[in-house]
């Protein structure tokens, strides 16, 4: 259509007199101009934007279980015998606690004499003692406890009465005494003697009562690590 009206206006242009050469080139301009407009392709539209990918849901996995701590067995060096006491009880505890040892010839003639006094081979930071294995027991028997219980062993070592008052906490993780015993916790709350009549006095899975009866009585808590 543009190039039909453009034939039509040069017709027009060279019947007037006086146009000449200078209308005949404007008017070829105009359809020069239209050709190319025909030519030329229109823009394309632009691209969508992508669409937004999700992310993954990450399932939460649950947290693997605690896995039971490995056996140190006690040497005859000053390593040996802290990395045996450590292992009595969780890291948080015994990497700051006290280190004591069994005197040479221990326990002597008790229970019938005193033992004598336990040596030290650390110094502690925050009022918890580790001891290492007891030679004369024939398991491996290392021991994390915390003051009050700390009383309780020496007093029982010494012939005495435990302490009346106070929450001894003691913890066997290595296993430990009686033979056989899985790794547990000794509780001491001598405030409530009378309620552990409640439980058994025999080993078993389930809570019980060591030493029935005296001022050393405690309560065994097992410790069950991972499935078991």
């Amino acid at each position: 259509m543009a190039i039909h009206g453009s034939h039509t206006m040069l017709r027009n242009a060279r019947s007037r007199p006086g146009n000449g050469a200078r209308g005949f080139r404007l008017l070829a301009a105009v359809l020069l101009l239209a050709v190319l407009s025909g030519c030329m392709s229109a823009p394309s539209p632009a691209a969508p934007p992508p669409a937004p990918t999700t992310a993954p849901t990450t399932v939460p996995t649950a947290a693997p279980p605690a896995e039971t701590p490995k056996p140190i067995r006690v040497g005859s060096t000053l390593e040996d015998k802290i990395a045996n006491a450590m292992s009595a009880g969780p890291a948080v505890i015994a990497q700051a606690a006290a280190i004591l040892d069994y005197p040479e010839g221990w326990p002597g003639k008790w229970p019938n004499e005193p033992a004598k006094a336990l040596v030290e081979l650390r110094p502690g930071r925050n009022g918890w003692t580790c001891l290492p294995d007891d030679p004369n027991t024939p398991g491996n028997d290392p021991i994390c406890v915390n003051e009050v219980y700390l009383a309780v062993l020496k007093a029982r070592y010494a012939l005495v009465d435990a302490p009346s008052s106070g929450i001894g906490i003691s913890y066997m993780l290595q296993e430990g005494e009686p033979i056989g015993s899985p790794s547990h916790l000794m509780i001491f709350v001598p405030g409530s003697n009378k309620d552990l009549a409640a439980f058994g006095k025999d080993p078993g899975p389930l809570p019980w009562v060591m030493y029935p009866g005296t001022t050393y009585q405690h309560l065994m808590v097992n410790v069950f690590f991972g499935n078991n």
